[in-house]
């Protein structure tokens, strides 16, 4: 198995690949953060002479940035390993690696991989994903309804103009109706696996949730 530290951004993912029966030979590369740019990497590995299922990346589990690729690797055939950062930097120090370069946290991630060997990651099965996705944006129109609903109220306290009115009306149907078609998608994705009742009858008992909401505006 050959340890690949994964420096996680918005944008890029900062590899370091330890190579050798030692693990002493190392190489460098930087791709999207994305999909492809996972798919990629999996090549550069495979120019290496390493199989998808010879490689297991190291990245921080703790960001904003690293479901999609850590999930995309896995699905490659890929071991996948989240760790704690605070942990790789402990590491780093008593390595006497105290440079805070992009490329010097990878290989502190790469090396903390080989000295710890922490445990597989696993990332939620594909039909719970897609209820989280369906939930988050769901949550999303909710919040941008929300402010449409208040910027209505203002409107209508200071006379704006009918025109203005309207324009927001219009939006605050046109997030109903959005909603509506999400929760539609969320109850068949819910009837299709038996597993997920559980997760919407919590969803059902917090008020103004997708599975505990008000009805949709009358007038759209």
């Amino acid at each position: 198995m050959s340890y690949l530290g994964i420096d996680v951004s918005e944008l890029k993912l900062r590899c370091t690949l330890l190579l050798g029966p030692k693990n002493d030979k190392c190489k460098r590369k930087v791709v999207a953060n994305n999909r492809q740019g996972v798919y990629e990497l999996i090549r550069w590995c495979a120019k290496h002479g390493l199989s998808s299922d010879q490689v297991h990346g190291v990245m921080d589990g703790t960001g904003l940035y690293h479901e999609q690729s850590a999930t995309t690797l896995h699905d490659t055939g890929a071991t996948v390993s989240l760790v704690n950062p605070e942990n790789v930097h402990d590491f780093g120090q008593t390595r006497d690696m105290r440079s805070r370069t992009d490329g010097l946290d990878s290989l502190a991630l790469a090396r903390y991989g080989v000295a710890a060997q922490p445990p597989t990651w696993q990332p939620s099965p594909a039909h719970v994903r897609a209820l989280r996705d369906l939930v988050a944006q769901w949550e999303a129109l909710s919040e941008d309804r929300t402010r449409s609903l208040n910027r209505l109220k203002k409107a209508d306290a200071s006379a704006a103009l009918a025109l203005v009115e309207s324009s927001i009306s219009n939006s605050l149907c046109f997030y109903d109706g959005e909603m509506a078609r999400l929760e539609r998608a969320i109850d068949d994705h819910i009837d299709h696996h038996s597993d997920l009742q559980e997760d919407a009858a919590l969803l059902a008992m917090i008020p103004g949730t997708c599975m505990n909401r008000s009805p949709s505006r009358e007038n759209c």
